[in-house]
């Protein structure tokens, strides 16, 4: 029996989607954005990958790659250093279940206002921060992606 490359895809959406209550049930914060943030707000979209915006503590971003850890690796891994999560602009962890985007400096620079206007979608009993869908649709649109679909 073929495999059907449409049906693997949404299976590894619907994995990343679970990724999101794993990283609530290990204590870490954060704000989902991007394609994972449209489905989570009801959009059919498939998403690609996992993005988040951490809570830019030092405490909660190694508690957030601890957990990322955990996910397991796809080729090379180490956990960024002190500095790195203090300048960085964005980490990716390749898992498994698929790519995160951990995006530092968004997180440095935009968290509080991100959490303040974050709805909460409860996956698998987790409440997970979802960035509100404005925020969301014009991010997507500054990086040429697509629209919420639902």
């Amino acid at each position: 029996m073929p495999i059907d490359a449409a049906d693997v895809r949404r299976r590894q959406g619907d994995n990343l989607v679970l990724v999101t209550a794993f990283l609530v049930s290990q204590g870490v914060e954060f704000a989902v954005i991007g394609g994972c943030a449209l489905t989570l707000h009801g959009s059919n979209h498939v998403p690609a990958d996992l993005d988040v915006v951490p809570e830019p503590s030092l405490p909660n971003l190694r508690l957030l790659f601890d957990a990322v850890a955990g996910l397991g690796s796809i080729g090379p891994s180490r956990p960024p250093t002190t500095a790195e999560l203090a300048t960085g602009t964005m980490v990716t962890h390749i898992t498994p279940i698929g790519a995160i985007d951990i995006f530092l400096e968004r997180g440095r620079e935009e968290y509080a206002s991100i959490e303040a206007r974050a709805v909460l979608v409860y996956v698998k009993g987790h409440a997970v921060r979802v960035a509100a869908i404005d925020y969301v649709v014009r991010l997507r649109a500054r990086f040429g992606k697509d629209a919420f679909r639902v």
